[in-house]
C-alpha cells in the first residue's frame, strides 16, 4: 500500500548537519502526493570553525550508513544526497561509484548531485558553461573537471570563498544575484550552481528572465533528478527551465 500522503513517491533526503538550505527548498519544490524525509549527516562536536582543506574533503562519508539507516525506517522510494562537494570527486566514475555503494547499502536507489547535473546538462544539451560555487577556489579544478569531462566548456568558474558552512546558507540574496551576474556572458549558454547550502533555488529561476538562459541551482537539479527517477514528471515554471521543460 501507498502512503496517504505520499501516494506518488515518497523521497528521503540525506543532509549535512549543517545545511539548513536542501530541506526547504526540497519542501517548496514537492508536488502533492509526494513526501520528504529528512535524515541528518554528521556527528556530535561540529563547530561554526572554517573547515580545514583535509577536514572538507569527506567529511560527512563516515556517517551515510547510519543516515541511510534513520531515512530507511520511512520506506522511501528512493534517497536524494543532498551533499554535492565530494559527488564530484574522481569525475564521473567517482560520482557512480559513490551512488552504486550508496545504493547497494540502502537496497533502493540513491541520486548524488553530480550525476543528477549529468542528467541536466543531457536533458538541456549544454555545451558552454560558466559556474558559481559557495566554495573555496582551491575546489575550481574539481568542479571544473567534472563538468569538462561531460564535454561542457568552462568558460568561467567563480568561487563565493565561504569561510563556515553556516556562512553558506546566511549569504545575502544580492551576493548570489551579483555572482550569477558577475560569470554571466554571450559566450555562455548556461549557469550552473554547485554546493546544496547556497540558497538559490529561486533566485536562479529568476534569473532566468533577466539573463536570458538555463540558471541550474544545485538543489533544483537534484529534487529534479530524483522526482524524474521516482517517476514523477510533474513540470513548473516556478524553477526554471529544467523543471519546466523536461
Amino acid at each position: 500500500m501507498r502512503n496517504t500522503l505520499g501516494y506518488r513517491a515518497t523521497i528521503g533526503i540525506l543532509v549535512p548537519a549543517r545545511n539548513t538550505t536542501v530541506q526547504p527548498e526540497s519542501e517548496d519544490m514537492r508536488p502533492l502526493g509526494v513526501t520528504n524525509h529528512v535524515a541528518r549527516l554528521g556527528f556530535k562536536g561540529m563547530s561554526r570553525a572554517p573547515l580545514s582543506s583535509d577536514f572538507k574533503v569527506n567529511q560527512y562519508s563516515q556517517d551515510y550508513h547510519s543516515a541511510i539507516d534513520l531515512v530507511r525506517l520511512a520506506e522511501p522510494d528512493l534517497i536524494l544526497l543532498g551533499y554535492s562537494h565530494d559527488s564530484f570527486i574522481g569525475g564521473v566514475r567517482g560520482g557512480e561509484a559513490l551512488q552504486a555503494k550508496l545504493t547497494a547499502y540502502a537496497g533502493r536507489p540513491v541520486v548524488v548531485p553530480s550525476l543528477a547535473y549529468r542528467a541536466a546538462v543531457r536533458a538541456l544539451d549544454l555545451k558552454r558553461v560558466a559556474i558559481l560555487t559557495p566554495y573555496v577556489s582551491d575546489d575550481d579544478p574539481l568542479v571544473r573537471a567534472f563538468f569538462e569531462e561531460l564535454g561542457c566548456v568552462v568558460v568561467r568558474i567563480r568561487a563565493l570563498e565561504f569561510k563556515t558552512a553556516h556562512d553558506i546558507a546566511q549569504m545575502p540574496e544580492a551576493v548570489i544575484r551579483d555572482g550569477l551576474t558577475a560569470v554571466d556572458g554571450r559566450d555562455v549558454d548556461a549557469i550552473l550552481q554547485v554546493g546544496t547550502n547556497l540558497p538559490t533555488a529561486r533566485i536562479a529561476a529568476e534569473a532566468e528572465f533577466w539573463l536570458r538562459k538555463p540558471v541550474l541551482a544545485c538543489n533544483t537539479v537534484d529534487y529534479w533528478h530524483a522526482l524524474r527517477t521516482a517517476g514523477v514528471n510533474d513540470r513548473s515554471p516556478a524553477f526554471g527551465t529544467l523543471f519546466s521543460s523536461h
